[in-house]
């Protein structure tokens, strides 16, 4: 849909096909940042509700 938004935005906006394509690839960059931040903003606000009852564990041997 953030693709789909970003060619309907600069679709016949700009005359240069250059430039609408460089426009697009800018809105669709700040569309999935926006995507990421909500999701983050989400784990934000989900991390303190979970409770840290798991055993903790020995140590892991050296392998190398």
């Amino acid at each position: 849909m953030i693709v789909m938004a970003a060619f309907l935005a600069t679709a016949g906006g700009i005359a240069s096909a250059v430039e609408s394509f460089a426009t697009m690839l800018w809105i669709i960059s700040i569309g999935y940042v926006g995507v990421a931040l909500v999701h983050f903003a989400f784990v934000i606000a989900s991390a303190p509700r979970l409770a840290d009852t798991a055993p903790m564990r020995e140590l892991e041997s050296r392998r190398w």
